[in-house]
């Protein structure tokens, strides 16, 4: 009997750290916003598909957006002017 249970626990164990691993990696941010001004309140600057959009964004005199393709993706109908940052902000 002991044995069994030993077995059930450490299955159930590994089933646990199989369901916690399997969320989003952390630093990834996948949430799709509404409005900029709710994207606002976790990327104060906008979000940027990709570094060339950032250096763009940055020599048309906005603020420097958060480099997050991922994030970028989820919220790219907030990118009116399509040039790869959303929600930008000027200083």
């Amino acid at each position: 009997m002991r044995r069994t249970l030993s077995t059930v626990t450490a299955l159930a164990l590994a089933g646990s750290l199989i369901i916690i691993g399997s969320g989003p990696a952390a630093g990834e941010p996948d949430t799709r916003y509404r409005t900029c001004r709710q994207l606002w309140t976790v990327d104060p600057n906008g979000v940027a598909a990709n570094p060339r959009a950032v250096r763009a964004a940055i020599r048309q005199g906005y603020r420097k957006p958060l480099l997050c393709p991922v994030a970028y993706a989820a919220n790219r109908r907030l990118d009116r002017d399509r040039d790869g940052v959303a929600c930008e902000r000027r200083p």
